[in-house]
Formats: C-alpha cells, sequence, structure tokens
C-alpha cells in the first residue's frame, strides 16, 4: 500500500461548485413532493431573514439542517437518492474549472483528499462520487429502517459540529508533509487555520478575504478559469 504524504481538505458549497446544496436540493425535493411543502416555506423565511441579518450565520446553520430534517422526515432513503442523481445530472458541470485539473495533480502525488461539507450527505452524493471522493464528513439526517427521521445526527453545517470534525482530523494530521485546505467562508477557518498550504475560493466572504490578505494565504479570484498549483 502506497504512503499518502500529503492531505487535501476541501469545503463543498461554493468552494467546490456555486450554490448552496441543501437548499438547492430541498426546493428541487419539494417540487418532487419528497419535502414537505411548509418546511421548504420555512427555509425560504429563514433565508429571508438571514440576509436580513436578524441572525447570524451559526445561529442560521442551526435553524436550517433542523429545518431540512423535518421536511424530509419519512422519506426513502433509496427514493431521496435516486432523486439526487437526477438532481446533479446536469448541476455535475457547474463544478468549478480548477478542481478536476487539481485533482489529476493531487492523485499524482498521491495526495489523501477529504471533503467535510455542511451539506447533507444525500445532497452531494452524486458530486462526491462523480470526483471519486471517498472520504467525507457531511451533516447527516438519523435514519432508521432505510427511512430519514426528523432529527438531525450531525450538524456540520454549525461551528460546533464542524470543530468537532476537524478536531478528530487533526489528531492524525502530523503524518502528512504537506496539508492543503480550500474553502471559501469564514466557517472553513475552522480547518485553513491548520493547514500549511490554505486557499481561499472567491472573495464573497469579505471576513475571510481580509484573513487571507493579512496572512498571505492564496485567493483564486475565478475558479472557472484560475489554475490551483500545488
Amino acid at each position: 500500500m502506497s504512503i499518502k504524504k500529503s492531505l487535501a481538505i476541501f469545503d463543498v458549497d461554493k468552494t467546490m461548485f456555486p450554490g448552496y446544496s441543501i437548499i438547492d436540493f430541498a426546493e428541487f425535493l419539494a417540487k418532487n413532493e419528497y419535502f414537505k411543502m411548509e418546511e421548504w416555506r420555512e427555509f425560504e423565511r429563514l433565508l429571508s431573514e438571514y440576509k436580513k441579518g436578524s441572525f447570524g450565520y451559526n445561529d442560521f446553520a442551526v435553524l436550517i439542517v433542523d429545518s431540512y430534517a423535518r421536511g424530509i422526515g419519512g422519506q426513502k432513503v433509496d427514493d431521496v437518492n435516486k432523486l439526487s442523481k437526477l438532481f446533479w445530472q446536469e448541476r455535475i458541470e457547474t463544478i468549478y474549472g480548477y478542481v478536476r485539473p487539481l485533482f489529476t495533480d493531487l492523485s499524482r502525488v498521491n495526495a489523501e483528499i477529504i471533503v467535510v461539507s455542511g451539506s447533507t450527505t444525500e445532497s452531494i452524493l452524486p458530486m462526491l462520487n462523480n470526483l471519486r471522493i471517498e472520504r467525507y464528513f457531511c451533516t447527516q439526517i438519523e435514519v432508521s429502517e432505510g427511512v430519514f427521521l426528523p432529527n438531525v445526527s450531525i450538524n456540520a453545517a454549525a461551528h460546533e459540529g464542524k470543530m468537532e470534525i476537524v478536531k478528530r482530523l487533526g489528531e492524525n494530521m502530523g503524518q502528512y508533509e504537506q496539508i492543503y485546505g480550500f474553502g471559501d467562508s469564514v466557517a472553513d477557518l475552522s480547518f485553513l487555520e491548520l493547514v500549511n498550504r490554505p486557499v481561499v475560493i472567491g472573495n464573497h466572504d469579505k471576513e475571510l478575504a481580509e484573513v487571507a490578505k493579512r496572512e498571505g494565504w492564496k485567493i483564486v479570484l475565478d475558479p472557472n478559469s484560475e489554475r490551483v498549483e500545488i
């Protein structure tokens, strides 16, 4: 077995493609009558209030994931996974241009790739499979006998949940010579501050952009055309 000398940790939403999967997928499920409409309306309300600044990101992350769990509760996992494949048939083309060439470069140096995402596993699984990503830590909705329950098992979108994941990853980081991190928001500082090669994707998060400039981190302004060298 070959030894992995490098590690690359990726966020997903707005890091590997535009948009927020948990929100877009909930809307897709609602249109196909696999998501409770009252919870989709709650999604819209929460989004509106968040944009107004009624509450901060972490509170929003908790509320939106709880609403997602209630909305999907009662649906069969197999049915939702089939819909996720349909959801990604066109969206797969939205993966940013820098991603596949970078993955090729990482493969050539035998780097291990890990995804840490606040999106739920079922909302991004076809994309993970398409990119052959085998290790991922995502938001998890409880499942019993092949059916989603209206409860959250792991909320990787919220600060506490993501930090717990990163803490576990951090315990094994000493074995790698190079550790890359790719994220787009201050929530990703949970791992960007731990790696020795942090890369910020886009500049829509002004707070993260300020940190990146202060620390001298690489910022990829156009992820569709800018190549990321390792």
